[in-house]
């Protein structure tokens, strides 16, 4: 088990996604405050600029999705190896 690789990825990708999964309220939090305060400042957001908002939170979305698919997906147990008898 620790020569495979495999289980290092493993683990280091689901670190990963719960880092994401705790950062990313956090920088949606952040732009969305950010955004807010330059419409009450006066600050005109353009049509193009708020797609481009859209088009990002779908695709942070989507990436999230894809993580906790990941995370819950059950992997099948390892063959038994035979032993040398």
């Amino acid at each position: 088990m620790w020569n495979d690789p495999a289980w290092a990825f493993g683990i280091a990708f689901i670190i990963a996604a719960f880092s994401l999964r705790r950062a990313l309220p956090r920088l949606l939090n952040s732009i969305a405050d950010r955004n807010r305060a330059q419409l009450t400042a006066g600050g005109n957001v353009s049509p193009e600029e708020i797609e481009e908002l859209r088009h990002r939170l779908a695709e942070l979305e989507e990436r999230v999705d894809f993580a906790e698919r990941m995370l819950t997906k059950q992997q099948e147990p390892a063959a038994l190896r035979p032993s040398d008898n």
